[in-house]
């Protein structure tokens, strides 16, 4: 993973398997309001917001959450345990 790689929406969408609006959807009401560069062609979007999309992903996955539900799991778990979760070098274990 580099750390200085930015995607655009349909880069980051590629990169976790899901569609651009979905993307976008995660983007404006689920990740926390930082992860929101913008819409169009020039927003580009970091490690950091790949990495939420896909903590999402393995709590919904593991917990059965929703999307909806996940934004407060990810108001509350730091973006560095974020970052190792989905790297594989971490464990989350959530109350559901």
């Amino acid at each position: 993973m580099n750390k200085d790689q930015t995607y655009n929406l349909t880069e980051l969408a590629e990169e976790a398997g899901l569609t651009d609006r979905t993307v976008r959807y995660y983007i404006e009401q689920v990740l926390p309001p930082h992860h929101n560069q913008g819409r169009g062609k020039l927003a580009r979007y970091g490690q950091d917001t790949l990495n939420c999309i896909r903590f999402i992903l393995l709590v919904g996955e593991r917990y059965g959450f929703k999307p909806g539900q996940a934004k407060g799991v990810l108001a509350d778990v730091p973006q560095e345990t974020i970052n190792r979760v989905v790297r594989g070098e971490e464990e989350v274990a959530l109350m559901t």
